[in-house]
């Protein structure tokens, strides 16, 4: 069974003093859901491109990529697991992500993620839906978290329905 973080309460202590994290260094994190998909390269190389092109751009130095293979409703994905260490080490300023939903499709978790790797001083950079330099931006990036929670449940859904179906049609 999946480990869920623990919520800071508000008499946990911050981090002793963070170091200062240098904001053009970087990490870029991608995921897909399966083995796969992972296997077959759908997704994985597209979404390392376009991360490793929008770094460039902005002009960032990758410090690491880190990829997972799995469900993004999972809480312990290592890569992602890395991703915060990383951030909350003061290591990197940015992360690139190709978009907010393969950090997660669920709102809770993203809510919780994005206020970490913040807190963390650490800018997420977007290639689908860009950096969140102002509040109607960051209100964007949540309305993506929900309609990423709405698709999964969908998803989730149809497969359902569907292996109803197999199974009813005897197969």
């Amino acid at each position: 069974m999946a480990s869920v973080p623990q919520f800071p309460s508000a008499r946990t202590p911050r981090t002793a003093r963070r170091p200062t994290p240098d904001p053009r260094r970087a990490a870029i994190y991608f995921r897909v859901s399966t083995g796969p998909q992972a296997e077959h390269g759908y997704g994985l190389e597209a979404q390392e491109q376009a991360c490793r092109a929008l770094a460039a751009r902005e002009g960032l130095t990758v410090a690491e990529v880190l990829r997972d293979v799995e469900s993004v409703t999972a809480w312990d994905l290592p890569g992602l697991q890395r991703l915060l260490d990383l951030a909350e080490a003061g290591a990197i300023g940015a992360a690139v992500v190709y978009d907010p939903d393969r950090l997660s499709r669920s709102l809770a978790k993203y809510v919780w993620l994005d206020s970490r790797l913040s807190a963390a001083g650490v800018t997420v950079h977007y290639v689908t839906v860009g950096t969140a330099a102002t509040e109607e931006q960051r209100l964007f990036h949540d309305i993506k978290a929900v309609f990423a929670q709405w698709d999964h449940r969908r998803i989730v859904h149809r497969l359902a329905q569907g292996k109803r179906t197999k199974v009813a049609g005897g197969r």
